[in-house]
């Protein structure tokens, strides 16, 4: 088991962000942390988390958070990512994080952190 703390990334604006902790296992990998809506805008920071095996993408999952939503400008998640049933498991998570307002996505430069 080996941890890897993960800041950021920030979305483009400087809106949103996500931080916390991705705890790494045989095939999967624990993602626990806070995704955060920062400023008083209309529209939510959503936090994509993307678990691969070399370049092949084996699942994706979002966390939401919304500064005047019922989610809450701050929201913290605790998820499992990955197949237990993949030989060799995941090496890889990126995160990207967007400030979305209806259609409109405004994205950082994606993150990503790997097993060691």
């Amino acid at each position: 088991m080996t941890k890897v703390d993960f800041s950021g990334p920030t979305d483009f604006n400087n809106i949103g962000y996500t931080n916390g902790t991705i705890t790494w296992y045989n095939r999967t990998a624990m993602v626990r942390g806070t995704v955060i809506d920062e400023v008083d805008f209309y529209g939510s920071a959503v936090a994509y988390f993307e678990a691969y095996a070399g370049s092949t993408k084996i699942e994706s999952t979002t966390r939401t958070a919304d500064y005047y939503g019922a989610l809450g400008a701050v929201r913290d998640f605790n998820f499992t990512i990955g197949d237990t049933d993949l030989v060799g498991g995941i090496d890889r998570i990126k995160i990207t994080v967007c400030q979305e307002v209806g259609t409109f996505k405004s994205c950082s430069s994606p993150e990503n952190y790997s097993k060691s």
